[in-house]
């Protein structure tokens, strides 16, 4: 069985960081295609799938860390005490992390996909899976704001490694995920689309899957190609930085879709990404 979960932690981690090189590229094609072609809803389709998987091995691969470290990584056990705990709280701030950010992945992906889908039909997206990975999102967020609270409270284990201000990334995250939950669900289960909303709901799920996308390279990917490690209020940077930009484009783009007056070429399909 132990050799087993070895297998499957490496297949699991690799495919996942296949599939996230996979979506950085595909979604800048997307935004740089013709909005409603067929390339575009094919490439967007595209995008929508490796954005659930994505998404979907972060949530998998970061709850197995933190609820069952030594499965997950067994070698743990080979370290002295002192080291093991070290290591432990690391998992712990990093890996519920990586549970948030694959949640707001998924449920982003799925989130963007139904609203098009039943665009013509709000009531339907109480009918899907969303409202219930909706809630396990926020849930996550929940989880990740307690978490940093308790750290930044001396609640619980002591800090070993970690400086103190790191432990604000987790407040800052879990509860602008929060928010976003409660104006999610709100949305879901409040008044008809109407009009272009369907539209810029969206445009603002998939940005924000992109957003998810750019942040998690830039914590994960960034440091191990480059080998430069930030520190000191640095180490914020790749955790603020590219959520910060993508909001202010994400609010830009959906201003300048408003503005427009004529309506995007209809989908091919329902189904459409």
């Amino acid at each position: 069985m132990t050799e087993f979960l070895h297998y499957f932690h490496i297949v699991l981690r690799w495919a996942h960081v296949v599939g996230g090189f996979l979506g950085l590229v595909l979604f800048w094609i997307v935004l740089a295609l013709p909005k409603g072609t067929r390339w575009h809803l094919g490439c967007g389709k595209a995008f929508a799938w490796i954005a659930i998987f994505v998404g979907g091995s972060a949530a998998i691969s970061a709850l197995w860390a933190v609820l069952h470290v030594h499965s997950f990584a067994p070698w743990l056990t080979r370290l002295s005490t002192t080291e093991a705990a070290k290591l432990h709280e690391i998992f712990d701030f990093f890996y519920l992390l990586l549970l948030f950010l694959g949640m707001a992945t998924l449920t982003g992906a799925i989130f963007g996909r139904n609203v098009m889908r039943h665009r013509n039909d709000h009531l339907a997206l109480r009918r899907t899976w969303l409202p219930v990975f909706e809630i396990f999102t926020g849930l996550s967020a929940i989880w990740l704001v307690a978490f940093g609270v308790c750290k930044l409270c001396g609640l619980g284990a002591p800090r070993v490694d970690l400086p103190w201000a790191v432990y604000q990334i987790p407040v800052i995250l879990g509860l602008l995920g929060i928010w976003g939950t409660v104006s999610e669900l709100k949305f879901i289960y409040g008044p008809g689309l109407g009009g272009r909303e369907w539209l810029y709901k969206h445009v603002e799920q998939m940005f924000g899957t992109g957003i998810a996308f750019h942040t998690a390279f830039a914590v994960f990917g960034f440091a191990r190609l480059s080998g430069i490690q930030f520190e000191g209020p640095l180490a914020l940077a790749p955790w603020i930085v590219p959520p910060a930009i993508g909001f202010v484009a994400t609010s830009f783009y959906v201003k300048g879709l408003r503005r427009s007056n004529g309506d995007l070429p209809k989908p091919a399909n329902s189904d459409a990404a």
